[in-house]
């Protein structure tokens, strides 16, 4: 929002002048105002968001398998390998390269099933030449695709339950995409790109795989295949996810981090107005 094609740097600057602090949910947000505006770097903080780890809960906690199977039943894939992506339905999402990268990933893992979850935006299904291309795109694959539609956010929760890996194939630099903290508290291993704030939450090898070859859809079959082929390997990724979340992103830290902020700024500007005191003393005898 602080680049020159949303607004003016004048109008910039006085935004930036007005304010202790500016709040970033990631470092490369805080970096690229820096880029722009380095004056003003000692003002700019990143806050990782969070996400609730009471309605995003892990395969494996208690009542959540039950439901988990009821889903699967209620969308045919029981017996499947579910690869999950959910997301807008537009190309700076690249939901066209997991369509190409799925058609290789079946040949080896006839069981895999890619699910889109998500519209081409939010509250409905309307389509455009995009979301017709690529519907035509998973078509020819039959059952190895399926899409949702739009799905309300009060049911998201529940359609990360179906999945086994978790793919988000962003084309764009994101900030961060809040998708990455709500797989990890759902315990799946995540794949995503290197774009944007993205692989800040992901710790390679641990909690997911960061993708560099962003725009290639043979490099996420590469590792969608990877992570299939050794299920332990990717459920015990999934239970370092949720342990991450537990521990940096939840909405207390969030609110902690916040308050730490805030309270910074009032020490701050409280020192500032005992030593403005001091000086008015010092000249007034």
């Amino acid at each position: 929002m602080f680049h020159a094609k949303k607004i003016e740097p004048q109008e910039a600057i006085k935004c930036l002048e007005r304010v202790e602090k500016v709040v970033t949910v990631s470092k490369f947000i805080a970096d690229g105002i820096a880029k722009l505006f380095p004056e003003y770097k000692q003002k700019l903080q990143p806050v990782y968001a969070g996400v609730d780890l009471k309605r995003f809960q892990p395969r494996w906690a208690e009542g959540v398998k039950e439901k988990r199977e009821a889903m699967l039943a209620t969308h045919g894939l029981e017996d499947k390998k579910v690869v999950l992506c959910v997301g807008r339905l537009t190309d700076k999402k690249g939901p066209h390269l997991l369509i190409s990268a799925i058609a290789k990933v079946i040949e080896k893992h006839p069981s895999a099933v890619l699910l889109l979850v998500g519209s081409k935006w939010y509250g409905n299904n309307n389509e455009n030449d995009y979301v017709r291309k690529i519907k035509a795109e998973a078509e020819k694959l039959g059952q190895a695709v399926q899409m949702t539609g739009f799905i309300p956010p009060s049911e998201v929760a529940d359609y990360f339950l179906l999945g086994d890996i978790f793919v988000c194939a962003s084309q764009w630099e994101e900030p961060l995409a809040r998708v990455h903290y709500e797989a990890m508290a759902t315990g799946l291993c995540t794949i995503t790109t290197a774009r944007g704030g993205n692989p800040e939450v992901i710790v390679p090898g641990k909690n997911g795989i960061v993708i560099s070859d962003y725009d290639n859809s043979d490099a996420f079959a590469t590792e969608i295949d990877y992570l299939l082929s050794k299920p332990k390997k990717s459920e015990k990724m999934g239970r370092i996810g949720r342990e991450l979340a537990e521990l940096y992103y939840s909405w207390s830290r969030v609110a902690w981090d916040i308050l730490s902020i805030i309270n910074d700024s009032k020490l701050v500007s409280s020192s500032l107005e005992t030593l403005r005191q001091i000086e008015q003393d010092k000249e007034a005898g």
